[in-house]
């Protein structure tokens, strides 16, 4: 693994983990000495997380991590496909979203990740079976 997909996945799974709270400064430092490597790959995580919406960076600051209202948080999943809401049991994760605590946030990141597979591997499977129904006559 690259230092700087290192670095990036300790400030994104922090984030996630709770372990960098919404509002929380994050310093190259800090992630050098975490991921465990220089500062170089560490400023580019932080850039790459900046672009993604994951941390905002304030003048004389530094990189600070996205603190996200309940507008916010409904706007995103107003946005996705219906069948992908489904998959969350709709309304459900919103609400998780909104009421997390810090230590609640990995297990809903682990949900997530298993419905979006769940999700992946059916859609893949139609995909397969049309073609498959395409080579048949019936």
């Amino acid at each position: 693994m690259r230092a700087v997909d290192k670095a990036y996945a300790v400030v994104r799974d922090g984030v996630i983990a709770g372990r960098f709270p919404p509002g929380n400064r994050i310093t190259e430092q800090e992630v050098a000495l975490a991921a465990g490597v220089s500062r170089t790959p560490a400023r580019e995580a932080l850039r790459r997380l900046h672009q993604e919406g994951v941390v905002d960076f304030t003048p004389h600051q530094g990189a600070v991590v996205t603190e996200w209202s309940r507008k916010d948080v409904a706007e995103i999943f107003e946005s996705l496909d219906d069948r992908v809401m489904a998959g969350f049991g709709g309304g459900f994760l919103i609400q998780a979203l909104i009421g997390a605590t810090p230590e609640s946030l990995g297990a809903i990141a682990q949900l997530v990740e298993l419905v979006a597979i769940a999700i992946a591997m059916t859609l893949l499977g139609e995909v397969l079976v049309g073609r498959l129904a395409k080579g048949f006559r019936f």
